[in-house]
């Protein structure tokens, strides 16, 4: 089964499938649950997929400006990633040469 976890200082997100549900526990939620989770049942549909995307953006002359900044945002990340590895300390992003 295809499942994707990702956890972090302030929560957790759970999805997977044959169920095809998200599972949230935040300290960003305030909704008391049984178990600690908020189970989200309305998962978007697929968007196109990023050769469609491509194509779409040729065809109608535009700029992908949303993807290019998560490509510079991603970038950044690792890179602070492997400053931070290599130096053994936190690295903030607001501290990278933009």
């Amino acid at each position: 089964p295809f499942t994707v976890e990702a956890h972090g200082t302030e929560g957790s997100l759970l999805y997977g499938t044959p169920d095809e549900k998200i599972q949230i526990r935040s300290t960003h939620i305030n909704r008391p649950v049984a178990n600690g989770w908020n189970v989200w049942t309305a998962v978007p549909p697929d968007q196109p997929t990023a050769f469609e995307q491509w194509v779409n953006h040729i065809q109608q002359g535009t700029r992908p400006q949303e993807h290019t900044q998560i490509a510079v945002d991603l970038s950044m990340l690792l890179e602070a990633a492997n400053l931070s590895a290599r130096r053994n300390q936190p690295v903030q992003l607001d501290s990278l040469a933009r």
